[in-house]
């Protein structure tokens, strides 16, 4: 399946520690419904009554602390640190970029800014890689949906939505360097 990238390639960063585990606080996290849910249950089982289908595919445990169960008062993750990063929930291996929908048979990737403080790595072209999280997305197999699926707008497929959006983007990170907006306001 092809994907779509929102951002561009090494533009973008995040540093965990500098922002004391805000995604961890007070958002919830989704579960993949067939797998997930029973696991983490079994880790922490006062959670089971929290749980709340979202879909076919996932389910939202609810934080009612200060922050995920899962959240060690130094910030780290209990799941990660006990039992391995390949543990933890696909959202939060993925985090920030686990905003991931299929639009027909293109898979769009895109990142968490209302929670996540990016950081700008455009000049140092020192952030997350497309190569990187595309394979971090391929190796969460196929049972991970992410999003699902969302109904193109009418009229999308047949204006090459994906092509549009792909020189948008890369038009705008070929002038990222540029000392003002003047030469990319005449695309």
């Amino acid at each position: 399946m092809e994907s779509f990238f929102t951002f561009s390639d090494r533009t973008l960063r995040y540093d965990c520690p500098s922002c004391g585990s805000f995604c961890c606080k007070g958002k919830g996290i989704a579960l993949e419904a067939r797998d997930e849910v029973v696991r983490f249950a079994r880790l922490e089982p006062r959670m089971a009554s929290l749980v709340h289908p979202l879909n076919a595919h996932f389910a939202q445990v609810v934080d009612v602390t200060d922050g995920c169960w899962m959240l060690r008062p130094d910030g780290l993750c209990a799941i990660e640190t006990d039992h391995g990063y390949a543990q933890k929930p696909h959202t939060c291996r993925l985090f920030p970029f686990n905003r991931i929908f299929q639009v027909g048979d293109v898979r769009v990737v895109d990142f968490n800014s209302k929670i996540c403080p990016l950081q700008d790595s455009s000049e140092a072209r020192n952030g997350q890689s497309w190569d990187d999280l595309q394979k971090q997305i391929d190796g969460e197999g196929p049972s991970f949906f992410g999003r699902g699926d969302v109904p193109p707008p009418k009229g999308a497929l047949e204006l090459g939505w994906a092509a549009h959006e792909r020189f948008i983007r890369d038009a705008i990170d070929a002038h990222l360097g540029d000392p003002d907006y003047a030469p990319f306001a005449a695309l």
